[in-house]
């Protein structure tokens, strides 16, 4: 019998984005957990309202007015692009933030999402971003998660349940949980104004 993160661990596994990769859709940056076959996953429509929601949630937590497309997808776990008419674009597995949701509550699939919109937000899906090294945007947009978080009122330990669920050694494109773990951690430092309680 599979268990809770053992089915997680089987999604993240399933296809996503390859991070920094150009093709004929656009410029495709980060699937969230870095396990992606460089193909795009099938896209099963526009995304639910409480995706929305919790993406106009993040926009605002961060100050950020941009306007982003979201879209479900059918296999992978999450990832950002941008379109080639320049269309900011996330898409999200929701099984995978289904999964997230009940294994972690409902801050870690928002979790999730902020770390999309931050790599917006930080312009890695920009031609200009995709130069840069795959683990400054990877850390930047974990920041970004854990500043947008602090000010929806997540504590740290709600902020970094989506990381630790699947926890990961690192690879060419993403960094090992622990380093990710700490950026989100000092994004919501940033963003709450506050020490963090083990510091």
């Amino acid at each position: 019998m599979i268990g809770r993160r053992g089915l997680i661990a089987g999604c993240l596994c399933c296809g996503a984005l390859a991070s920094g990769r150009a093709t004929a859709q656009g410029v495709m940056l980060c699937d969230f957990a870095g396990f992606g076959f460089g193909m795009m996953p099938p896209i099963l429509g526009q995304g639910t309202p409480r995706a929305y929601e919790d993406v106009t949630r993040i926009l605002s937590a961060i100050d950020l007015q941009v306007p982003i497309t979201i879209l479900q997808a059918g296999g992978g776990n999450a990832f950002a692009m941008r379109a080639p008419d320049g269309q900011a674009i996330i898409g999200y597995n929701p099984a995978f933030l289904g999964q997230l949701l009940e294994i972690g509550g409902p801050f870690a699939p928002v979790s999730v999402l902020a770390h999309e919109v931050g790599h917006h937000a930080n312009g890695d899906t920009t031609w200009f971003g995709v130069f840069r090294h795959p683990w400054h945007r990877e850390l930047g947009a974990d920041f970004v998660s854990g500043l947008a978080l602090a000010r929806l009122g997540a504590s740290p330990e709600e902020a970094t349940r989506a990381l630790r669920a699947m926890f990961n050694f690192g690879s060419p494109s993403h960094p090992d949980t622990p380093r990710r773990m700490a950026a989100v951690m000092d994004g919501w430092q940033r963003g709450s104004g506050r020490p963090l309680p083990y510091r």
